[in-house]
């Protein structure tokens, strides 16, 4: 690489044995940019270029001429004689077009001639593992001191040295990453924890009054994060009038501080300037930068797009040990390099070795659970390109050649949608895109699909993804199972025979995830999550996320050849299912928690809703259940309302029917009133307060008729008040005293108080007025007897207006839903004037609701100053505006199906519940299928939380009996190329492989430590107690700095195996 004018000019290596006299590196071209930039290129410079060049042209002739490569300068000055030559012989043009055909040769057939060397790189890769020269002389090489252990990774020489000598020679490299040997492996150690302390103010200096920086100082660099332990100077200098500022010292040292006051934290320049260009031309956010920064460990530069493919083949070999197996590479086949999932059952891996025996009950938790979906934002366009395939299938993108034959023979079969749902995307999808190779990915497998979203590459890629699996239960979930399975089974039997199931051994279920079951329509609840059982909490969108982190990559692979495009998902796919793997010790602590809770919500709810109903109703409900698990055509649906035919005529008829009901209330009755009526009267009056108060409320700009009739109701109200009074100034004599201190007298009419707002002094307002001194006379009669007694049938009244004020807020809350029913089957779309009449329709039943809610807000008011502690607050909760809803979710700001929680009023049992009489059994026949498809979606509810409790248990068992065996496997893989490759070669292999053991038997132990407080099976925490006796049981929320401290180990093989 040369730099003339200030840019870059990349010289490419060749595979040409002759190219080897070609420069690297223009080092006189160099020194000449810097003035060239400025435009000031002195004759100096110019002749000792002109020099240089006939000097080293010289050289090559000689060498030339005597059969020999020139090697030292020569180099500096062939490109200059190349080019020369080359335009001797040829125009400008012809010499563009020659090196546009050498460069695509180069580029076609380089990986070609690697291919044969692919093994010997791969060994010389696993060698540095090891100890390499060391393994025949462990001294320093500095010093030649014995047992040398320590190792740079960013020094040039890879040379065991000694402590003293690392820490003598890194003095001024504090942000090197040093490696220690363990006697099987190096691993990370950092030069704080030798003990090196980096002196800032005197440009690398001693200082004579030096002064401790904070604990654990934090630098960000391009090669990670590096914890250093600094010490400032303290002393006085006469020039800065004082001490130096911290920040200072540490800008003079190349370090920018986070902060200027007590900075714990700096970024290197190096790193910043990196960070801009970044930003400037990829769009690198902050935290994306970041996080690659923690989880960097091999620095950058700029290289070549096939070193950088050769460099990621190789980890993908490296990570799963094709170097540690005879043949490692020759034996590989389709899909044997893609990661397992440590959470799935896998046979022999993770499930027990009787699983095959468990009990019929328990079989579901060992079902293997898929997504489908297909991306149709990662297209590749068609230029033409040839390239080489490095893993053609061996990890998660299937072997292009043999889809291509699928695609080809069977894309053309026709596919009729009968479902009511349509899918514009995979409409769109599956018109061709001239220009387009691919229209997009589907992901089981990863797979280019050639024609759209085909059920034919959606098949290729479900059948490849369960080559050579053991399964006998699968659930497969995908936003067209209702189409996609209907003819599965014939599909399959025209595939070859590589590609079969047997179906007479798998059982297969299929579902349609969450977010897309709602687009379905009817007739879909036997595909939901929410109510199949033996699912869980499921989610079946988990592919969405994924696709969240291969979008960003599609900017750029829709540019490249299919070959290397499949290797780039390849890659990115691995890391995103590393970074899940390693995530599931938190995931699945959480999901844990979360599961509890709602599970013991959920199952408060169900209870509750299921003691409003007889136990006949009950069971009749749960065996059509069951039938309907075992035929999802039999009606009614368990799980979905059924329509209403109500019709707008029987709306205003059942309207006005209750208006004339409401007419004949106000009757006084003309004979003296008991106690019992008396109460009963002053109940009813204030139910007309309130209903006058509304009225007044709605109507302010009413017409002259309207006022007109307000005011005769206020009067008709007003005396039948006054008649009720002359019967409550004999029972409670005391309140005419009351009255004359806060109404005004009857001959004053100018302030004569209206009806609605006259107060009637009920028993049950006294407990207010009892600690009052402007009506002390009452205290006295809140003792007597008969008073009692009519504080007693008030209070019993009372409790009876609970009943029927939530019985009747629960009837217009269901008519308001059938109201919603008739308007969205036969009124939408309409136009203005019938939406119109059902919105007013729809106000007058919610005008109602208000009216009912603010009754039951006055008689929960009475009863808690008659009876404040009584049985009665146990089945009557304060009414909320939000708990006024239902029956089923109102609409999507709800919160999900599984976690939406049926409001308390729909919960209540009354006690007029259960009447003999026909019409009233009737009614209740009524509210019962009503709430039918409630009871259902609670009763799924609450088993799903209790399935996800069951199947975090199992997936967590599985997680870690993996691990355990996946560190057993990499112990095993050390001695199976014993006598094979040198002894430094095998030294490299052993303490990779025990690294990987070691990595994942401590993943084994974070896994358990994190969960074992959680979980609640009995036998789960007998066999990691056994596994792990001396298991620390940290709070997962609350970890110490000394428990973080364990988990560094796994934490630095995690970052650097991903």
């Amino acid at each position: 690489m040369s730099r003339r004018r200030g840019k870059f000019r990349v010289v490419e290596d060749s595979d040409d044995p002759d190219s080897e006299s070609k420069p690297v590196t223009d080092c006189h071209a160099y020194d000449l940019s810097v003035e060239a930039s400025s435009g000031r290129v002195t004759q100096k410079r110019r002749n000792l270029k002109q020099s240089n060049q006939e000097a080293l042209r010289n050289s090559n002739l000689s060498a030339e001429s005597s059969g020999m490569r020139a090697d030292g300068p020569a180099m500096a000055t062939s490109t200059v004689q190349t080019a020369t030559t080359s335009a001797d012989n040829g125009s400008e043009s012809q010499l563009a077009e020659n090196a546009k055909q050498e460069t695509r040769y180069k580029n076609k057939d380089r990986v070609k001639r690697w291919l044969p060397d692919r093994m010997q790189y791969l060994d010389e890769l696993l060698r540095r593992e090891g100890l390499c020269e060391a393994l025949s002389n462990s001294n320093c090489v500095n010093c030649n001191a014995e047992e040398a252990r320590f190792r740079c990774l960013d020094c040039i020489c890879a040379r065991l040295q000694c402590e003293t000598c690392m820490l003598s020679r890194h003095s001024m490299l504090p942000l090197h990453r040093i490696q220690v040997y363990n006697e099987h492996y190096f691993e990370r150690i950092s030069l704080t924890d030798m003990g090196l302390v980096v002196q800032l103010g005197h440009g690398g200096d001693m200082c004579a009054n030096p002064i401790a920086g904070p604990k654990d100082f934090l630098v960000c660099d391009i090669t990670g994060m590096h914890s250093v332990c600094i010490q400032y100077c303290h002393c006085y200098r006469e020039a800065e009038n004082g001490v130096l500022p911290r920040w200072v010292q540490l800008m003079r040292a190349g370090w920018l501080p986070a902060t200027s006051q007590y900075p714990r934290t700096a970024f290197t320049f190096h790193v910043l300037d990196t960070f801009e260009n970044l930003t400037l031309q990829g769009k690198t956010n902050q935290y994306d930068f970041y996080k690659a920064l923690e989880r960097i460990t091999d620095s950058t530069g700029l290289v070549d797009e096939h070193v950088v493919r050769i460099w990621e083949h190789l980890q993908l070999l490296k990570r799963n040990a094709r170097a540690h197996i005879p043949n490692g590479i020759s034996t590989i086949t389709e899909g044997s390099l893609a990661m397992d999932c440590a959470a799935c059952p896998q046979p022999e891996k993770n499930l027990p070795e009787d699983w095959t025996n468990a009990p019929a009950d328990r079989m579901w938790l060992y079902v293997l659970f898929l997504m489908l979906d297909a991306n149709f934002r990662m297209r590749c366009k068609d230029r033409g390109l040839e390239d080489q395939s490095l893993s053609p299938g061996w990890a998660y993108v299937v072997e292009n050649n043999k889809y291509i034959a699928h695609m080809e023979k069977f894309a053309t079969e026709d596919e009729v949608n009968t479902c009511s749902a349509e899918h514009n995307a995979i409409v769109k999808a599956n018109m061709r895109k001239q220009g387009y190779v691919a229209s997009g990915v589907g992901a089981v497998l990863c797979g280019d699909l050639q024609k759209g979203e085909k059920f034919c590459n959606m098949d290729y890629l479900l059948l490849s993804t369960l080559m050579g699996i053991y399964i006998l239960y699968l659930l497969i979930s995908y936003d067209i199972a209702c189409q996609y399975r209907k003819k599965f089974k014939q599909r399959m039997l025209h595939y070859p025979s590589s590609l079969h199931l047997n179906m007479d051994q798998v059982k297969i279920r299929w579902a349609v995830p969450k977010n897309h079951i709602g687009v379905h329509g009817p007739n879909h609840a036997h595909l939901s999550f929410n109510f199949i059982p033996k699912v869980g909490r499921t989610y079946g969108e988990g592919i969405e996320s994924a696709w969240a982190h291969m979008n960003p990559v599609s900017g750029s692979t829709s540019e490249m050849g299919l070959a290397r495009r499949h290797e780039v998902i390849d890659n990115h796919w691995h890391a995103w299912n590393w970074q899940k793997t390693i995530g599931f010790r938190t995931h699945f602590a959480k999901a844990l928690q979360i599961a509890y809770q709602q599970f013991d919500k959920q199952k408060i709810v169900y209870q509750e809703l299921s003691a409003t109903f007889p136990e006949a109703t009950i069971q009749s409900w749960s065996d059509h259940i069951n039938r309907w698990f075992d035929n999802p055509n039999l009606k009614p649906n368990p799980f979905e309302e059924t329509l209403s035919n109500v019709t707008l005529s029987e709306v205003k008829l059942q309207l006005a029917k209750e208006e004339i009901s409401q007419s004949t209330r106000g009757v006084m009755p003309i004979q003296n009133m008991t106690q019992a009526t008396f109460i009963q009267v002053g109940l009813e009056l204030e139910d007309e307060q309130s209903s006058l108060i509304v009225k007044c409320g709605t109507n302010k700009s009413s017409s002259l008729d309207e006022q007109t009739h307000i005011q005769q109701k206020r009067n008709t109200l007003y005396h039948r008040i006054q008649t009720w009074r002359n019967t409550q100034n004999i029972y409670m004599s005391f309140v005419p005293i009351l009255r004359s201190e806060t109404e005004p007298s009857a001959e004053d009419a100018l302030e004569i108080v209206p009806a609605e707002e006259l107060r009637l002094y009920l028993p049950s307002s006294f407990q207010i007025y009892s600690n009052s001194t402007s009506g002390s006379p009452s205290l006295a009669y809140l003792e007597l007897p008969y008073f009692k007694s009519l504080m007693e049938i008030e209070r019993r009244l009372r409790i009876a207006q609970l009943n029927d004020t939530l019985d009747e807020i629960r009837r217009y809350r269901r008519l308001l839903t059938r109201v919603t029913q008739f308007k969205t089957m036969n009124v939408s779309g309409t136009g203005n004037k019938p939406n119109t009449r059902i919105r007013t329709l729809y106000g007058k039943y919610q005008g109602r609701i208000n009216l009912a809610a603010k009754r039951y807000h006055m008689a929960y008011a009475a009863m808690q100053n008659l009876d404040p502690q009584g049985e009665w607050s146990k089945q009557f909760q304060y009414l909320h505006d939000k708990d006024i809803s239902g029956p089923g979710r109102d609409n999507d700001s709800d919160p999900s199906e599984g976690r939406y929680v049926l409001s308390w009023i729909w919960r209540t049992a009354t006690t007029q519940a259960r009447s003999t009489s026909a019409e009233a059994q009737a009614s209740q026949a009524e509210y019962d299928e009503s709430m039918r498809v409630d009871w259902a979606k609670a009763k799924a509810r609450m088993e799903r939380w209790e399935e996800e409790i069951e199947l975090l248990h199992e997936e967590m068992r599985r997680v870690v009996a993996y691990f355990q065996w996946k560190a057993n496997w990499w112990d095993q893989q050390k001695s199976l190329r014993l006598g094979d490759g040198t002894p430094e070669l095998q030294a490299g292999l052993n303490a990779y492989a025990l690294r990987q053991a070691d990595m994942f038997s401590l993943l084994a132990e974070r896994m358990v430590s994190t969960w074992y407080h959680l979980v609640t099976r009995d036998e789960l925490k007998t066999k990691w107690k056994e596994d792990y006796p001396d298991i620390a049981v940290p709070d997962m929320m609350h970890e110490s700095d000394e428990e973080e401290g364990t988990m560094a180990q796994a934490e630095e093989m995690e970052a650097e195996v991903d």
